[in-house]
């Protein structure tokens, strides 16, 4: 009786794994196609918009996007794509903050160029140079 019993028991959860785990036969073309979630596809549309509306000249408007929509822990901000628009939109708000009228307009925009952990030192250092430089000349002079 005992026997039975444990036997019947081994059938019951070989029945339940069996249930929940599926049939075993599976080949590996029988599983379904993995799902991207929708935010990340996303995160994957707005960094291309971006990247398309710098390379149309925009860098500034195209980064700001990028920049407000996907969220700073997000891999595409890791990614290869995000880095290189960041770096032109540096480069962009450099040279405006270098042409504009406004000293005051264009050491605030370095400041964010300068601000900015992810861009290389290079960069932020040369931001920060600019900015001092500009700060100086802007200065009352006595």
């Amino acid at each position: 009786m005992m026997q039975l019993e444990m036997i019947g028991g081994n059938s019951v959860f070989l029945a339940l794994a069996a249930l929940f785990l599926g049939p075993c036969d599976r080949s590996p073309d029988d599983s379904p196609a993995p799902t991207r979630p929708a935010v990340v596809a996303a995160e994957e549309v707005t960094l291309e918009d971006a990247r398309q509306t710098c390379l149309a000249g925009d860098c500034i408007t195209g980064y700001g996007r990028a920049r407000a929509t996907i969220p700073e822990g997000s891999e595409y901000r890791r990614s290869r794509a995000y880095r290189e628009l960041e770096a032109l939109w540096a480069k962009e708000v450099i040279e405006g903050a270098l042409a504009d009228a406004d000293a005051r307009a264009r050491v605030k925009m370095l400041e964010e160029v300068a601000a900015t952990p992810s861009l290389d030192q290079r960069t932020r250092d040369m931001a920060v140079d600019f900015a001092k430089q500009l700060a100086a000349r802007a200065a009352p002079k006595a």
